[in-house]
């Protein structure tokens, strides 16, 4: 939030500090006024000419940049003494996430390991847990599984949506499962994790899926459910730019609404000292886009992700 506040202070409005940021614009509005309500006062001055800081928002815009000045001076020290974290790491994460994290994972990576190479596999589940048993992969981002074969530490939970094109004028309050079953769904084949879950989740409401085509491309659900053939269940994110242009119209589905766990899996055989380090990066970077609004309609399950891989990094 305090980035925030000193983008939108230097640019003078909140479309320049959003592309500064890059975060959208709504998240960084939000972060504004989550700090006007923190301190109990406005913090801009606005008008059409744009936004300029009121005396507690100089006041605060002051011990911000010496904040950051403080943080980044430690983030140097602490990076220096731990250069000596050296090798290869790979992390496994599921396509609707890899726009989301993996720039902003490898710019924490790189910063913080200069020596290190950092390798990302994007795949389903399925896929991704074959290579952690396999060797080839250390750690995974991936959904929780009753049929788990590897360390596991969930970390945060996110709705599933009915995804249709942008002209099928899905109810905002959602879809029953009932008119989910008479729905065409494009999926990806079992055992993946989205549609066993959903699979799963029907059978306990005494629904069945209309399963029309499957594939395990993203991209190829989203061209078909764009070409009519049916829809999809995606979590919010894998759409959200394209659902925010007109593009794609989605729905919650079911109440309770269904939804999915994330959380990292890991080997039984435990992660390399580098594995180690890089796993608490990777869980304070997707922290990080929660709390700044950049993974909408996701939410943390309790600080225990970060305290077990503290624990694993510290031991």
């Amino acid at each position: 939030m305090l980035k925030a506040l000193l983008a939108v202070a230097d640019t003078g409005n909140v479309t320049k500090a959003s592309a500064q940021l890059h975060l959208v614009q709504p998240a960084v509005s939000r972060q504004i006024k989550l700090l006007e309500e923190a301190f109990g006062a406005r913090l801009f001055d606005r008008s059409p000419h744009g936004m300029v800081l009121t005396a507690a928002g100089e006041i605060l815009a002051g011990h911000a940049r010496r904040i950051l000045d403080e943080l980044s001076e430690a983030r140097y020290k602490i990076s220096a003494s731990v250069q000596q974290v050296s090798g290869s790491v790979t992390l496994g994460m599921l396509p609707s996430l890899c726009d989301l994290l993996s720039a902003p994972l490898y710019a924490r990576v790189t910063a913080a390991f200069p020596a290190l190479r950092l390798n990302i596999v994007s795949g389903y589940a399925g896929h991704l847990r074959e290579g952690l048993s396999r060797g080839s992969i250390d750690c995974a981002l991936v959904y929780a599984d009753d049929e788990e074969h590897h360390r596991f530490i969930p970390s945060l939970e996110e709705a599933l949506w009915l995804v249709g094109p942008g002209n099928a004028a899905l109810p905002a309050g959602g879809v029953s499962w009932q008119t989910l079953a008479r729905t065409p769904l494009i999926l990806p084949p079992l055992p993946h994790g989205i549609r066993r879950l959903a699979e799963r989740a029907a059978r306990r409401q005494n629904a069945a899926l209309k399963v029309v085509t499957e594939t395990d491309s993203l991209s190829v659900q989203k061209q078909l459910v764009l070409a009519g053939a049916g829809m999809t269940l995606l979590p919010a994110i894998a759409i959200e730019e394209a659902r925010a242009c007109g593009t794609f119209c989605c729905a919650p589905v079911g109440d309770p609404p269904l939804t999915r766990t994330l959380g990292f899996a890991l080997p039984l055989a435990g992660e390399s000292p580098a594995a180690r380090h890089v796993l608490g990066l990777f869980d304070a970077c997707l922290r990080e886009r929660i709390g700044d609004g950049g993974w909408p309609h996701a939410r943390l399950l309790t600080p225990a992700a970060g305290e077990a891989l503290c624990s694993l990094v510290s031991g």
